[in-house]
């Protein structure tokens, strides 16, 4: 399958990036490289033969497209099947899948080490929105994935938590408490924050 992903260097855009070639598939990334960290992000993956880099304009013949956030200007050729994956309310109401994200925090996210930033909103790790709410961003694309290659036809609902309407719903199961996988994210911000 080939995948185009829109805003590819943001947090998230890396992390499915990283996933989908990872599950083998065929990446291109559509971005702007416009800051140190976008920079960063981009040697991770930019020399896997799996992956290019496209201009937005690109029309080259993709399976799927990808857009990650909720204001972003996207192209994408006539045909393709367009999924956003968005936090508040998506720009377009055009033809696509739309995805409601979680809380996620992860690698590479805006944090501080006592919480994160979604949206310019700070958050506290102790806080019961991101105790009760968060969703760890691996977790989240493995779900997502899983879903996308079921040929993601309904819209996609991802819980950390019980508490949940089942309809058209997944329930992220852990093998490892929220606890530690915070820890590990707070560990890799602490050796690598002069690249946040």
């Amino acid at each position: 399958m080939n995948v185009l992903v829109q805003n590819c260097f943001h947090w998230i855009g890396f992390h499915l990036v990283n996933t989908l070639l990872e599950g083998g598939y065929q990446v291109a990334g559509a971005d702007i490289i416009s800051s140190e960290k976008k920079a960063h992000l981009s040697m991770f993956f930019g020399r896997n033969d799996l992956f290019s880099l496209v201009s937005n304009g690109d029309v080259r013949a993709h399976d799927v497209a990808i857009v990650i956030g909720d204001d972003v200007e996207y192209q994408t050729p006539d045909g393709v099947p367009i999924i956003q994956l968005f936090r508040r309310k998506p720009k377009t109401s055009g033809p696509a899948v739309f995805v409601k994200l979680p809380l996620l925090f992860g690698e590479w996210m805006p944090m501080t080490e006592e919480g994160v930033y979604e949206d310019e909103e700070w958050i506290s790790f102790h806080s019961d929105r991101f105790i009760h709410g968060a969703v760890y961003i691996g977790d989240f694309m493995q779900e997502f994935l899983q879903w996308l290659e079921k040929k993601g036809s309904t819209d996609l609902k991802i819980y950390e938590n019980k508490e949940i309407e089942l309809v058209n719903s997944s329930y992220i199961h852990n093998n490892r408490t929220i606890k530690e996988k915070k820890a590990n994210v707070i560990r890799h911000y602490q050796q690598f924050h002069m690249f946040y």
